[in-house]
């Protein structure tokens, strides 16, 4: 069995490489805030003094996702992706998760359902082309406050995600898009990702007309740029609106749960991200 060791900097150049040839598309600075989410949550397995897998997850409370969990190729069929699983699991039901989810492609889905995690939706990957008649504008000067968004987040979802909020507000707080006048209706970040990719995520609204009219300014600002987003297949009007304004599907992943089932996705046009939920 591999030796399972917490993921420090050190290794931040082997999950780099690893996600970029699965074509995930993370960058550095992903790896560092997931580390400052979960400092002991995120792994990599070692065989013979070399690294052979990893895996990350992210705690919100009582609610935990798990992600990035690879294997190369040439490692395969030696269960070092159950050995990661099963410790990123053991992790965070001990700090106190009463649900597990995660993203799972195609190849792993045996792996996720031997070890007791149940279907729930497909986790659309929507892309939408650079369209360079747009031009580019600046997003809105005074965004809402921290506690705004997160109290907001809050209501519509049921999660606490004050932590990964609190971070993308320092990070991406010129890219923050809202609706509403006075009390906020929906809000978005949007980060730039590799490959100049604008990655939507999260998109938390109170109604349609919320969510569309935060994504038609993100457009506005960011249109000239490659955007993604990932949604809930269940949310359908998600999906019907970010058709109508030119994205198109990618390959799709599997969410899955373990333990409690959370229902919360009404309200998430998009996903935090695919490593995060």
């Amino acid at each position: 069995m591999p030796e399972i060791r917490t993921m420090t900097e050190g290794d931040f150049d082997f999950a780099i490489e690893m996600t970029t040839r699965e074509k995930w598309f993370q960058q550095r600075a992903d790896f560092v805030r997931l580390t400052i989410f979960e400092p002991e949550g995120c792994f990599i397995a070692w065989e013979n003094g070399l690294r052979v897998g990893m895996i990350c997850s992210t705690g919100q409370g009582p609610y935990a996702f798990l992600s990035s969990l690879i294997v190369p190729e040439e490692c395969r069929g030696r269960k070092i992706g159950e050995a990661l699983m099963r410790r990123a699991m053991d992790f965070q039901l001990r700090r106190g998760a009463e649900t597990l989810e995660l993203d799972g492609v195609i190849p792993a889905l045996p792996l996720y359902r031997r070890l007791g995690f149940r279907d729930k939706y497909l986790s659309l990957r929507l892309w939408r082309p650079p369209d360079q008649m747009i031009p580019a504008h600046t997003a809105p000067e005074h965004p809402a406050p921290l506690d705004t968004i997160a109290q907001f987040d809050y209501t519509r979802t049921g999660l606490d995600r004050s932590r990964i909020l609190g971070r993308y507000y320092e990070e991406f707080n010129e890219t923050l898009f809202t609706a509403g006048s006075g009390a906020v209706s929906g809000y978005a970040f949007v980060r730039q990702r590799a490959n100049d990719i604008r990655s939507i995520g999260p998109l938390i609204a109170d109604s349609p007309a919320a969510a569309e009219a935060v994504l038609s300014s993100i457009i506005d600002a960011l249109g000239d740029k490659r955007l993604a987003m990932g949604i809930p297949e269940i949310n359908r009007q998600s999906v019907s609106m970010a058709l109508r304004f030119g994205f198109v599907y990618g390959q799709p992943a599997l969410r899955m749960y373990l333990g409690k089932r959370r229902d919360y996705e009404s309200s998430v046009y998009a996903i935090i991200s695919p490593e995060k939920g």
